[in-house]
């Protein structure tokens, strides 16, 4: 009995707010991922006309495939992460309520 009162005595921490916090917070990070990736794809066309020889269009094609495909991949992933949160945390909607109630229950022995 005395592994159950140890197991009891520890709070276990299921937060639903948390999940939406992140999942804005990952959303929000994905719009400043594409904005940042078009800032950089205007910066990279103004610079272009600064280039315009065969050395300086390799330069430029360069820096978009090398550094603005990588960015739209990762706010395209980042954006995944975040609407996987929102759906876990509606699928578990239920799993939260059940936790806060055996909470509840254990706070109040």
């Amino acid at each position: 009995m005395a592994g159950l009162d140890m197991i009891f005595s520890q709070d276990i921490l299921l937060d639903s707010e948390k999940f939406s916090k992140a999942s804005k917070q990952f959303s929000e990070l994905s719009s400043d991922m594409k904005a940042l990736k078009k800032d950089i794809s205007t910066l990279i066309d103004e610079l272009a006309q600064g280039f315009d020889t065969p050395a300086g269009h390799k330069f430029v094609n360069s820096c978009k495939n090398g550094l603005l495909q990588p960015m739209e991949d990762q706010a395209a992933i980042i954006q995944h992460v975040s609407e996987n949160l929102r759906m876990a945390e509606t699928s578990y909607e239920s799993v939260f309520t059940e936790f806060k109630e055996l909470n509840s229950l254990i706070k109040s022995e």
